[in-house]
């Protein structure tokens, strides 16, 4: 897996690094105007990094409900929604390693355990979301935010399966 995530950033760099080279090579291209979008892009990757954490744990929150499992916490970075007994409270602790966590108690007497959709729940979400934008950013709009935000979306998929 780590090989896999520094693939990722050298892509991930190799594309920053392109676009820059690209957009620099116009002949009335001005760099501080550049240097500016190239901050609002990484701004916006890193807004679009914490909206597809609560669409990833929404995913596995849905499909667990689907699947009928009943809710136990939803945690987006250190913030947490927590149902004890009947009332929900908010909460604040983080786990190393991890940005969200949705976690719900599994159906009682039922054989075999309907764990896999709870499971893909998340990355399935990314991906249709990905998809949804990537078809709007080339037949609706065309936007080089909506692109990011679809690109972003798949990325949490395929590395949060």
């Amino acid at each position: 897996m780590k090989k896999f995530f520094f693939i990722l950033i050298i892509l991930v760099s190799a594309g920053i690094g392109g676009w820059t080279g690209y957009h620099s090579s116009e002949v009335n291209s001005d760099l501080t105007e550049l240097w500016f979008q190239l901050g609002f892009i990484l701004i916006a990757i890193g807004l679009f990094s914490i909206v597809h954490i609560i669409i990833h744990e929404l995913g596995h929150l849905i499909a667990a409900k689907l699947t009928g499992y009943r809710f136990l916490y939803f945690r987006v970075m250190s913030w947490a929604l927590v149902k004890e007994q009947s009332k929900f409270r908010i909460a604040r602790f983080s786990i190393a390693g991890t940005a969200g966590q949705c976690l719900m108690i599994p159906p009682s007497n039922v054989e075999p355990m309907p764990y896999k959709l709870y499971l893909w729940g998340g990355a399935l979400a990314n991906f249709a979301v990905g998809l949804i934008g990537i078809v709007l950013n080339g037949f609706v709009f065309d936007s080089l935010y909506l692109y990011i935000f679809s690109i972003t979306s798949l990325i949490f998929g395929i590395i949060n399966h």
